[in-house]
């Protein structure tokens, strides 16, 4: 009998000892999950097939575990919407990048959860309501799905974190992007910035922020506040017209970016419309961004199979997703 199965809700590759009814594991169906629950069944698996434990995997440049802790969990601040001229801090990114590498070297990738995660990543392009069909379609990317009104695993990872500000689920969501940037951007696209959607009340999402800034050490781009609320809005959770979520959105996101044919990651928590990602996508476009990779932590399951792609082959890249679509 195989001892991992693969979960037809969430997708993840999972030990036999968490297979639940209908193909689902215990996460899906109801069941009690937890971190450690999860580890000890993969713990035994491995002691099963190779006949050892496995020794805890730490970033051998810093033997200081504690300090690494804490350092995913420090940034706190709220970011506020600023005038940003990005050609004037273009040419020093390599010496930013440089500066930075030190503290970035806490922020090591996980390998236990990449296969995991990388086998939820999906693609669509979402629809514009005929009111609106002189924007440009957004290209929207997501490292996992997200269950309506099934909040559990990596759905209700997403609400504890963006949400309610958890900050304890910043290392999960660090691996989740840095799988989708490894696995989908490669070498074929390379972002300038990246940015966080704003929130409704006008600020942005703390730890989305924080989630932004950990993963722009680590890569050759910086994070920047681009976008910015102009006036609040309605939560869009609250809202469930379609034709009224995506007018809460035009004509409140603006940007002072002064953009030179970059290329801009935005992020988000999660799409169901595809509304925000596309304002944004827009801003970003009108203000002279080159190409603009929406992203989100979590492609609503409203989103049928017909409407979406899931990005499970090597060939499934950024890149030829926005040249060719479905």
């Amino acid at each position: 009998m195989a001892k991992t199965f693969t979960c037809e809700s969430c997708q993840r590759t999972l030990p036999r000892v968490m297979y639940s009814a209908s193909n689902q594991c215990t996460d899906c169906a109801g069941g009690v999950d937890t971190e450690e629950q999860f580890e000890n069944a993969r713990e035994q698996i491995s002691n099963t097939e190779k006949g050892s434990s496995r020794a805890p995997i730490v970033d051998p440049s810093n033997e200081n575990t504690d300090a690494q802790e804490s350092v995913l969990t420090a940034h706190g601040k709220t970011v506020e919407p600023e005038v940003i001229n990005t050609q004037s801090s273009t040419a020093s990114r390599s010496n930013v990048a440089e500066a930075d590498q030190s503290s970035s070297d806490v922020y090591v990738q996980d390998p236990r959860h990449v296969e995991e995660e990388t086998k939820a990543q999906l693609y669509v392009k979402p629809e514009l309501p005929p009111e609106y069909a002189d924007l440009t379609r957004a290209d929207v990317f997501a490292v996992g799905e997200y269950l309506v009104g099934r909040e559990t695993g990596h759905s209700r990872k997403i609400v504890e974190f963006a949400k309610e500000d958890d900050e304890s689920h910043c290392q999960y969501f660090v691996n989740q992007l840095q799988g989708f940037i490894d696995t989908r951007v490669k070498g074929d696209i390379h972002p300038d910035y990246i940015t966080v959607y704003p929130s409704s009340s006008g600020g942005y999402h703390e730890q989305l922020v924080n989630l932004a800034e950990i993963v722009a050490k680590q890569r050759e781009f910086e994070y920047k506040p681009l976008l910015y609320r102009s006036e609040p809005r309605t939560s869009q959770k609250q809202l469930t017209d379609r034709k009224e979520k995506w007018a809460n959105q035009v004509g409140s996101i603006e940007t002072r970016a002064d953009l030179n044919d970059d290329t801009v990651i935005i992020l988000d928590d999660v799409c169901t419309t595809g509304a925000s990602l596309t304002i944004g996508t827009n801003q970003l476009l009108t203000q002279g961004a080159k190409q603009v990779i929406a992203t989100c932590l979590g492609l609503s399951s409203t989103y049928t199979e017909s409407k979406r792609r899931k990005l499970w082959n090597p060939e499934h890249s950024v890149k030829e997703q926005i040249e060719h679509g479905f």
